[in-house]
């Protein structure tokens, strides 16, 4: 085998042991709303961190909801989910 060859194998080897290692961590999003858009992306967010083990945080997407509320959605991957404790 010449050293191309081997070179792309590996690369290739390379690229997709990171692909998997991305994949690992599922994709799920928590729910805020509140009068203010910046209040609703921050409970959205919390509730994230709240919930799960969040190993990254993909952004907050935000709409108008009854004309005074907005519904924000904050997506993100986690490795896990805490289970609710019942008091």
């Amino acid at each position: 085998m010449g050293k191309i060859a081997l070179m792309k194998t590996l690369l290739f080897l390379l690229m997709s042991i990171l692909l998997q290692a991305e994949a690992k961590f599922p994709l799920d999003f928590e729910r805020g709303i509140m009068q203010k858009k910046r209040d609703a992306c921050a409970m959205a967010k919390a509730l994230a961190y709240q919930n799960y083990k969040v190993e990254e945080m993909n952004g907050c997407t935000c709409e108008k909801i009854d004309g005074r509320e907005w519904l924000c959605d904050a997506y993100f991957r986690y490795s896990k989910k805490f289970e609710k404790e019942n008091n």
